[in-house]
């Protein structure tokens, strides 16, 4: 999870902080509009965080396609288990405020940055993710 994605991570938790109250309103709610409201949020949260993930490979062959979809797949699936555990992260720290959104972040980046790292191809060594 290179500096794009702490900076988000950052930023997320950061406008939770800011927002604590809305976040907490809209954790608690059932409204059905409400909900359906979210569910397209989170959906378009999901294909922006896929699109991050997926790299461009090699096209116009019926193998780079076959290819490209298992990427897109593979993406969209990493992307809606991330978002599920910012949102999971956040709505706990509703009732723990210890922890500042510096150290959810921290905590974040240490739990899904070697696991998308893993997905890249990539080794943490002493100096950060390499090939």
């Amino acid at each position: 999870m290179g500096t794009t994605g702490s900076g988000g991570a950052l930023a997320f938790f950061a406008f939770v902080d800011e927002h604590r109250a809305a976040w907490r309103g809209l954790l608690a709610s059932g409204s059905a509009p409400l909900t359906a409201e979210m569910a397209g949020i989170r959906r378009r949260q999901a294909r922006l965080v896929a699109g991050l993930l997926i790299e461009p490979g090699p096209s116009g062959t019926a193998s780079a396609a076959d290819a490209l979809t298992t990427a897109a797949q593979t993406a969209d699936a990493l992307a809606n288990a991330i978002n599920g555990a910012f949102e999971a992260l956040a709505g706990w720290w509703q009732d723990n405020e210890s922890m500042s959104a510096h150290d959810l972040t921290e905590l974040m980046v240490n739990l899904v940055g070697p696991g998308l790292d893993s997905f890249a191809g990539l080794t943490a060594g002493p100096k950060g993710a390499h090939r």
